[in-house]
């Protein structure tokens, strides 16, 4: 689902299991419909030099397991 470079908004996701990708896909879709132009990369695919120039990024990520925080 990437979009071209002349898009408005930047959603960029992490997933281990599927779940940000999915969320991130909901808000494209969200988006494209109120008639924004919505990019939509994994994390890992994104070149982070280019994160300076984006006007609007929207980050979803999502993990799996317990933190250390809760044991």
């Amino acid at each position: 689902m990437n979009s071209d470079s002349t898009h408005e908004i930047l959603i960029l996701y992490a997933s281990q299991t599927g779940t940000a990708k999915y969320v991130s896909e909901e808000i494209f879709r969200e988006l494209t419909y109120r008639d924004f132009s919505p990019a939509i990369y994994a994390l890992d695919d994104y070149d982070v030099t280019n994160l300076p120039f984006e006007k609007y990024v929207i980050f979803i990520i999502a993990t799996t397991g317990i933190s250390s925080f809760y044991k």
